[in-house]
């Protein structure tokens, strides 16, 4: 009987294992790569018992435009679009807000850049008064909630 010898089919085998492998980086880093260049992180206090104050912390490699946003009163009612934002309340309340600044910078190595979205008007009927927001970045689905508790 003829075959192939132990050595090219074991030779055969690490070309097949080692193809493999590289398809899966190739994959996984395109997969990765396009997740972390969008993604924000998103955190809050209220402020003097009225003010929603969240800061929005860019963990992406690519910068979070926000357009004319930055002015106070700017983003008034339920949603508003801010350049790469999108923000609603989806507490039922209503937002007189703004972001403090027009854009936050993609991630660095070691450093990482935030912005701050201020609703002084976080009042609504209810004890303890809680606000929540949502924040959608262009091109991700899942929005990032944060809920402000503010009052009694």
């Amino acid at each position: 009987m003829k075959g192939i010898t132990p050595i090219i089919s074991i030779i055969v085998l690490l070309l097949i294992t080692v193809s493999l492998a590289g398809a899966a980086y190739v994959f996984l880093s395109n997969y990765m790569t396009g997740y972390m260049g969008q993604a924000i992180q998103a955190s809050g206090v209220c402020v003097a018992g009225t003010e929603a104050y969240i800061t929005i912390t860019n963990m992406g490699t690519q910068a979070v435009l926000l357009g004319a946003c930055n002015t106070p009163g700017s983003m008034t009612g339920t949603s508003w679009d801010c350049g790469d934002l999108t923000v609603v309340r989806t507490d039922g309340g209503s937002m007189n807000a703004y972001f403090n600044g027009t854009s936050i910078a993609a991630s660095q190595p070691g450093q990482l850049y935030k912005v701050a979205f201020r609703d002084p008007g976080c009042t609504t009927t209810g004890n303890p008064v809680r606000c929540t927001y949502a924040f959608t970045r262009a091109g991700e689905i899942q929005p990032v909630t944060v809920t402000v508790n503010c009052g009694g």
